[in-house]
């Protein structure tokens, strides 16, 4: 697609052109978010066509300077795909997520600040804790293994995922930020979308185990944006029917809770990213009797990460 008609000369006049066609996307509107997201498909926009990473402070030193032609074309190929609708992170391929940068698209969910609540707490806690092996349910991207493995030198992950469209992504994101390090994860995959722990089975028993499995109900869709159920892959987002056609929203807990000591040490701990409004009855899966439960709230103050230590 070209737009050699119209396209903006400078940086600033890319910016003023992004800001008008964004403004036809009402959600983007309303959120307030045209002039955040205009600075960004132009410095993304400019990085696609010319591998050169501006700074946001970078851009406006040189707001007036010429841009160059390719980067215009894509400056308004990007705006005009978010306008209609397109996730800004699938546009530009990447996101940041906590002290790195990670590949995305539509075949893995778009990392939320929850998952980063969820990382940070059990970072926190397992720092003394110095683990060897983790277990993760739900790969996606790899943001939660990679992230880990990162931080601890030591240790090594082993973690399921059912889409192979994912597994790419996590291996491309595993090895470009872990490098030589990648052969700490291990990726298994699921037999199908109802499994939870049978893909960690005959593994030495873990340190921790980690997740932030499908949770949202499929029943309350119109409480979505409407981009993210039309871009995202549904398979993380909503829990699967079982054979009989029912919808168990809790049933990755439930079979977590359950089973986990098939696959934990004792006085392992479990993280787990959680519906809010589904908090207490998530709590309540964990009998107080074999484990140590706490809840912590996400930056708006829900209960958001449920944490978990087997006794």
């Amino acid at each position: 697609m070209t737009f050699s008609r119209d396209l903006p000369h400078s940086f600033q006049e890319a910016l003023r052109v992004s800001r008008q066609i964004l403004s036809a996307n009402h959600e983007i509107v309303k959120k307030n978010l045209i002039d955040v997201e205009a600075e960004i498909i132009v410095i993304g926009a400019h990085r696609a066509a010319t591998g050169e990473l501006l700074k946001r402070s970078e851009l406006q030193m040189r707001v007036a300077d010429r841009i160059p032609e390719t980067s215009a074309e894509k400056v308004l190929l990007f705006s005009h795909q978010r306008a209609e609708g397109k996730l800004l992170q699938h546009l530009l391929g990447y996101c940041y997520f906590l002290n790195h940068e990670y590949r995305v698209s539509n075949a893995v969910l778009v990392p939320r600040p929850e998952t980063e609540v969820l990382v940070s707490e059990a970072l926190r806690i397992l720092r003394p804790l110095k683990p060897r092996l983790g277990f993760e349910i739900g790969l996606g991207s790899g943001i939660i293994s990679i992230e880990l493995l990162a931080e601890f030198s030591d240790l090594k992950m082993v973690s399921s995922e059912i889409s192979q469209g994912a597994r790419e992504i996590a291996s491309f994101n595993a090895s470009h930020i872990l490098k030589l390090d990648v052969a700490r994860l291990e990726i298994v995959m699921s037999k199908g979308p109802l499994e939870v722990l049978e893909p960690l089975l005959g593994q030495q028993k873990a340190d921790f185990l980690i997740s932030n499995p499908p949770y949202l109900d499929p029943a309350r869709t119109e409480e979505f944006d409407a981009e993210v159920l039309q871009h995202e892959p549904h398979d993380a987002l909503f829990p699967k029917a079982d054979s009989s056609g029912k919808v168990d929203l809790l049933h990755f807990y439930r079979k977590i809770a359950a089973d986990a000591e098939k696959v934990l040490k004792t006085g392992g701990h479990v993280f787990l990213e959680i519906a809010s409004e589904r908090a207490q009855a998530t709590r309540e899966l964990f009998s107080e009797d074999r484990w140590s439960v706490t809840l912590i709230h996400d930056l708006t103050g829900k209960d958001r990460v449920l944490v978990a230590q087997l006794k």
